[in-house]
């Protein structure tokens, strides 16, 4: 059998001091080694994607700007993929938030056409087997990244659950009609705007009975 690793402990805020006052007495190039020393149970790699990751200072969170965005195609351009090396030209941003908002936002393969009815079937069918591996998912769906499946899935079931709360009278088995989505699903979009149902969507085939993945 495949040999599964066990995931790190969560870090504690007694940990992040002592990680913080270490870095600020050893500096962060060529340290981690003695750095780690200061916190047994955590090796030095880990020490340093704690600090890269959560605690530098310099770390910049939240919504992208067009200029960083700017930034982060032009260094694709140069790099590749190499995201160690295009993190390097975007101050403030680490090589898995370049990885992450390109993958999710600026590949220009990702699809921006509206959700059709069969590729919502195809999300759901896949749902039912895999549960929530969207990454598992998202190869079923050319164009769709993996956030843009789990944002889907999500607004799906959202309707669902209105439609079903407004039919209560209706037996609780009764597959509820759902709608492909005409507007634009985002990590940002599908959260903040749900889906809505319209008449014309109750011809269309597509079913959904929200329940277990079992």
């Amino acid at each position: 059998m495949p040999s599964t690793s066990k995931p790190e402990k969560k870090w504690t805020p007694q940990e992040d001091e002592i990680l913080r006052a270490a870095v600020a007495q050893f500096g962060t190039k060529n340290s981690w080694q003695k750095i780690s020393e200061r916190l047994p149970g955590r090796s030095n790699k880990s020490c340093r994607k704690r600090w890269i990751h959560s605690l530098d200072p310099q770390l910049r969170k939240g919504r992208w700007t067009a200029a960083e965005d700017a930034k982060l195609k032009e260094a694709i351009k140069e790099h590749g993929l190499q995201w160690w090396k295009v993190a390097r030209q975007i101050e403030g941003r680490t090589d898995d938030q370049c990885a992450k908002r390109w993958r999710e936002k600026l590949d220009p393969s990702i699809s921006r056409r509206p959700w059709s009815a069969l590729e919502d079937q195809t999300l759901m069918d896949a749902w039912r087997i895999h549960g929530k591996r969207w990454n598992v998912i998202s190869t079923m769906l050319p164009g769709r990244p993996a956030v843009h499946c789990r944002n889907r899935y999500q607004s799906l079931t959202r309707v669902s659950r209105r439609s079903t709360n407004s039919a209560a009278s209706a037996d609780s088995s009764t597959p509820v009609l759902l709608a492909s989505s005409h507007g634009r699903d985002s990590e940002e979009d599908v959260d903040r705007k749900p889906s809505k149902v319209s008449s014309q969507y109750h011809s269309m085939p597509f079913v959904l009975t929200i329940g277990s993945t079992s």
